[in-house]
């Protein structure tokens, strides 16, 4: 909102909040820098925190932030890459992208358990295209566990800043679906 505010109004005041949101991400202060370049805030959805925090700084840098766009770039694409398999682990969080991707996300519907049981069947049913996981743990591990909900859970939130990051590297090197 404050992203939006700024860029409507051009307020000085908005436009330093901004700036102070997005720097203290770029520079680590708001979220830990792991190993690979990961902001990582918390266990849950660790991925849905640094992704939406890129995309709000690449539209900084597109609008109200021009003069340091290329440091807001940088971590934003440091951020969507290292959820696609840009990491120590190689490991995308995005099912069904690229060669090492999440095969048990916490999903009803995906596992299709017709027990209604986390361990029934063992392996996952149905393949939960493009859903980005909460991601790696603080010190960088990653267990593909549909009972580790933490790690493993899958939202509209998590994939929402994501799908706006992406849209944004596509809009940047183009691409095809």
């Amino acid at each position: 909102a404050m992203l939006l505010y700024a860029i409507n109004t051009n307020d000085s005041s908005a436009i330093a909040h901004v700036k102070k949101h997005c720097d203290r991400w770029v520079n680590g202060d708001e979220a830990k820098k792991i190993d690979g370049g990961l902001r990582w805030l918390s266990n849950w959805g660790c991925l849905r925190y640094a992704n939406t925090a890129a995309f709000i700084s690449t539209v900084a840098s597109d609008t109200i932030l021009k003069s340091e766009a290329d440091k807001y770039t940088e971590f934003a694409e440091t951020q969507v890459n290292y959820a696609l398999g840009d990491n120590p682990l190689k490991q995308s969080y995005v099912v069904g992208f690229g060669d090492k991707y999440p095969q048990n996300p916490h999903h009803r519907t995906a596992h299709g358990s017709w027990k209604n049981d986390l361990k029934i069947p063992d392996k996952t049913r149905h393949i939960l295209y493009g859903a980005l996981v909460g991601g790696p743990n603080e010190d960088g591990s990653y267990n593909d566990d549909r009972q580790d909900f933490i790690n493993n859970e899958v939202a509209t939130d998590y994939n929402a800043g994501f799908t706006a990051m992406l849209c944004k590297m596509v809009d940047k090197y183009g691409g095809k679906t």
